[in-house]
C-alpha cells in the first residue's frame, strides 16, 4: 500500500513498502505534482519510524513540519 500525504505547504510525503518495511520521502510539489529532488528520506520497520529516519535526515524546517505533520504516532 502506497500512501502520501500533500502538504498545504507544497510538500508531498509519500510512504510506500518495501521488503523490511517503510519508506518515507518528500519532495516539493510543482503544479500539484512531486517534483525535483528528494529533500528528505527514510526507512524503517513502520511508516512512524520511516517518518522518523526522514526526519532526523531531514535540515529544512518546513520539510522537519510537514514530516511531523504526515503520520501519527498513535
Amino acid at each position: 500500500m502506497h500512501l502520501d500525504y500533500r502538504d498545504p505547504m507544497n510538500y508531498h510525503v509519500h510512504f510506500y513498502p518495501t521488503e523490511t518495511g517503510y519508506a518515507c520521502t518528500v519532495q516539493a510539489l510543482v503544479n500539484g505534482a512531486p517534483t525535483g529532488p528528494v529533500l528528505a528520506e527514510g526507512t524503517g520497520a513502520s511508516q512512524c519510524e520511516a517518518r522518523d529516519a526522514a526526519l532526523a535526515a531531514a535540515t529544512h524546517p518546513e520539510v522537519r513540519r510537514v514530516l511531523k505533520s504526515s503520520v501519527s504516532d498513535e
